[in-house]
């Protein structure tokens, strides 16, 4: 597929069922945004490689966390 994604939900991004309650989900986004925090890289390439991806997390995360959008 050329580059091409398909959408993946909040959930998914954090790596949480769709029922998972505020305390997974918090948890779910302070592992993922560890691993993928740009700070936590040492070559100028791999941040270049996560910051997209963490921007992703802390989207989802936005999304997630305020409870009139997520429902």
């Amino acid at each position: 597929m050329d580059g091409i994604s398909t959408p993946r939900s909040c959930h998914q991004i954090l790596g949480v069922e769709r029922g998972a309650s505020g305390d997974e989900t918090a948890r779910a986004y302070l592992r993922t945004a560890m691993r993928l925090h740009p700070a936590a890289c040492i070559d100028e390439d791999d941040r270049a490689r996560v910051r997209p991806l963490f921007r992703e997390a802390a989207e989802a995360w936005a999304v997630l966390s305020d409870g009139r959008v997520a429902s």
